[in-house]
């Protein structure tokens, strides 16, 4: 339930610290840790490490289920 404390956004603690290649549990745990700990700071450090992240295309699976790259 402390998920679900605060809205979803556009990205997030878990995208930015390994996207797919984390199971479903440390997905769970960051979003908890997020919800916690949330400051303005936080969000603007995720923010600016999803621009990299998203062209990287890292931890990112294509078509065929094969992961295109690791971070």
């Amino acid at each position: 339930m402390v998920r679900l404390e605060l809205r979803p956004g556009i990205t997030g603690l878990a995208a930015v610290s390994g996207r797919q290649s984390l199971t479903w549990d440390q997905r769970m745990m960051l979003d908890c840790w997020y919800v916690q700990n949330w400051n303005i700071w936080l969000d603007v450090r995720i923010l600016l490490c999803t621009i990299p992240i998203v062209l990287s295309q890292a931890n990112v699976y294509d078509a065929d289920g094969q992961m295109k790259a690791r971070s």
